[in-house]
């Protein structure tokens, strides 16, 4: 998991080299602008486009085999939880068409990331996370990067 301002999205390029087509898109796309659905990026890289009301009430955990997230804030906050995903209890069935697996809760130690706009936070396939709870914002709007895991 890594968790920063968007503005530094560039010093993790050594760790994932689809950071650096995500940068770029960014940095080219006036993102706040686009209308929720999904975009096409290179490489197998694709960002979903929302916006909703942060939950108020409980939610699954999840978790993703196939993709990583890199879930970027436009506007808004929220928190999101994260665990490892070895810590996971009543773990569902995995999804693949989705690339989801949901979890009940974690059993071990978790973080809370208080989560504002210009934020990121990363989360590959060992990480469990629980996003879009709410903060104090009615409404948010994000970009979830998916970045294929190469086997």
């Amino acid at each position: 998991m890594i968790y920063d301002k968007i503005s530094n999205l560039d010093f993790y390029i050594p760790l994932e080299k689809h950071f650096a087509e995500i940068s770029d898109f960014i940095k080219n796309t006036d993102i706040a602008a686009l209308s929720p659905g999904r975009y096409e990026l290179t490489n197998g890289v694709f960002v979903n486009v929302s916006e909703y009301a942060p939950h108020k009430d409980e939610i699954c955990w999840e978790a993703h085999r196939k993709y990583a997230d890199l879930q970027y804030l436009i506007s808004g906050d929220e928190i999101i939880e994260w665990a490892p995903i070895s810590d996971a209890e009543g773990v569902g069935e995995y999804f693949e068409a989705e690339d989801f697996q949901g979890a009940e809760k974690s059993k071990g130690s978790k973080l809370s990331l208080d989560v504002s706009a210009g934020d990121f936070a990363y989360f590959a396939p060992c990480d469990l996370h629980r996003p879009g709870l709410f903060k104090s914002a009615e409404k948010v709007k994000k970009a979830v990067f998916k970045i294929p895991m190469e086997k």
